[in-house]
């Protein structure tokens, strides 16, 4: 169950349909119990976020990074 659970996201799957198609009580026990990130949705996750603080100009240069421009 814990394969099928964790890659369940990465197709689209919303979190009450994994409930409800693992047969789980509670969400809680599906998120916490059976589910792990991936790797990839881990890097995805922390790209946007430091995209929302540091923002690549359209030249795609450095300068909004180093704070330079």
């Amino acid at each position: 169950m814990l394969p099928y659970s964790t890659l369940l996201p990465s197709v689209g799957a919303e979190f009450k349909v994994m409930q409800e198609w693992m047969r789980h009580s509670t969400l809680r026990t599906t998120m916490d119990v059976y589910t792990q990130a991936v790797a990839p949705a881990k890097h995805a996750a922390q790209a946007a976020v430091l995209a929302l603080f540091f923002p690549v100009t359209a030249s795609g240069n450095d300068e909004a990074i180093v704070g330079t421009a």
